[in-house]
């Protein structure tokens, strides 16, 4: 289910955000893990092992961010060739926000970096949050009928819009269960009280005295 979830998500995230078909590049769902699992990695050994060791997970690293890096410089590239003053979509709002940028080198790298950035945050928290969901739907099928009752007494046969986010209570209050139950976030667990908690440090221990 998971699988499927990615490949779901990931054509949702292209088409909302940022108006272009993701579906071709559904490998993309395994390049997602390999860089959720690094970021995790990182935090919990604050950052112990150095990204040039050749290590297998570095490696996979690697290849995992070339793969993103590429995808993202290829959405770019189309949507430079067949920009539309005006657009509302995400990368034409990157490229109207970084379009002064005298450096080209310097203003692709960022549009790059910006874009790979949108791409992990909207896909692999979204993908986890709705497995989770339907695996908690069918624990409790009372609840995946209520939210399809809701669902028909709102919506009827239409397709849902901004403006029905507000009318799906019963549907929100499940998924934001979901999500209090198996937080996506929160990575750093510690046995002792937490000082501080960087993105760039993880999570520093309190002084014992």
């Amino acid at each position: 289910m998971a699988e499927e979830v990615a490949r779901l998500t990931l054509a949702v995230l292209g088409q909302a955000l940022l108006s272009s078909d993701l579906t071709p590049f559904a490998a993309l769902a395994g390049a997602f893990d390999v860089a959720q699992d690094q970021a995790m990695f990182d935090m919990v050994t604050l950052d112990l092992v150095p990204p040039w060791i050749p290590t297998p997970r570095n490696r996979r690293f690697e290849r995992a961010q070339r793969q993103l890096e590429d995808v993202a410089s290829a959405l770019i590239a189309e949507r430079e060739r067949d920009y539309l003053p005006g657009a509302g979509d995400m990368i034409s709002l990157l490229l109207d926000a970084y379009r002064d940028e005298p450096d080209s080198r310097l203003r692709h790298r960022r549009l790059r970096d910006e874009l790979v950035t949108i791409l992990l945050a909207g896909h692999e928290t979204t993908a986890s949050t709705l497995s989770w969901t339907w695996y908690l739907l069918d624990r409790h099928p009372e609840v995946a009928r209520r939210m399809h009752a809701e669902a028909t007494e709102v919506l009827g046969d239409r397709k849902p819009g901004h403006d029905d986010l507000s009318r799906l209570t019963y549907t929100t209050m499940v998924i934001q269960e979901a999500m209090r139950l198996y937080r996506r976030s929160g990575v750093c667990r510690a046995r002792r009280p937490v000082r501080t908690t960087s993105a760039v440090t993880g999570c520093r221990p309190a002084p014992t005295s």
